[in-house]
């Protein structure tokens, strides 16, 4: 029970059903393994309620994803602001409409998540709300910036689309004249 490899990159693997169905129970039966005895490990840590819990709780997980996804990779184009340039007029707009949907979403859930772990909203009246407001930026701010690759990716998948909506709204425009 081999897999046999592809000819070409195009072809997919021909495994074996019985070494498909033997991954799939070994890797279900660690997940469960690890769900029910991790907790064990693991104790009140995820329960306490503090900063730095759920600070790593949350960017931990997030960083190893982003390194994942950001890891060098023999083919292709690196996700840069060149390569979004080079769609044109549709790769900029389509850069807007991700940047405008990104932080529409971004801003209230920064709030929400400041007001749900402080009990209270932002009094910038108060110094201390500004001290706290500063460093919460502050890791607001660099846990943003894990996420450009994401964004950028988003708007080289959006400028397609946006290239033919504006194909449609000129060749409109042309009919008109």
């Amino acid at each position: 029970s081999t897999a046999s490899t592809p000819a070409s990159p195009a072809e997919p693997l021909d495994l074996d059903e019985d070494s498909v169905i033997l991954k799939l129970a070994l890797l279900s039966a660690g997940g469960a393994a690890f769900v029910k005895y991790g907790e064990l490990l693991v104790g009140d840590f995820p329960f306490s309620p503090s900063y730095p819990t759920a600070l790593t709780m949350i960017l931990l997980p997030t960083a190893l994803y982003m390194a994942y996804l950001t890891r060098p990779r023999g083919t292709g184009e690196p996700l840069s602001m060149e390569t979004v340039k080079s769609y044109g007029l549709a790769g900029t707009l389509s850069y807007i409409l991700i940047e405008l949907g990104f932080w529409a979403i971004a801003f209230p859930l920064a709030l929400s998540w400041y007001k749900v772990a402080e009990g209270s909203w932002l009094d910038l009246s108060n110094a201390a709300d500004k001290a706290k407001l500063l460093g919460a930026g502050t890791v607001f701010i660099n846990g943003v910036r894990l996420l450009v690759p994401l964004r950028l990716g988003a708007a080289i998948a959006l400028a397609p689309t946006v290239d033919r909506v504006l194909k449609g709204v000129r060749g409109e425009e042309e009919e008109e004249a």
